[in-house]
């Protein structure tokens, strides 16, 4: 699922933002255009997601 708010942040400061789910390596294949040697997943995950939730 792409968070439209976290994924626009992300955009604003140079990063090319895709979804998960079936199909995602060639996404981001073809968003780099080339071989891809790392990505960064951002989705916070485990404890942090939960912390995220329960803030006010």
């Amino acid at each position: 699922m792409r968070h439209p708010a976290r994924a626009a942040a992300l955009e604003e400061v140079g990063a090319q933002v895709t979804t998960y789910g079936e199909g995602m390596a060639e996404r981001v294949g073809a968003l780099a255009a080339g071989p891809v040697d790392r990505a960064l997943d951002t989705a916070p995950t485990g404890p942090v997601q939960q912390a995220a939730r329960c803030r006010p």
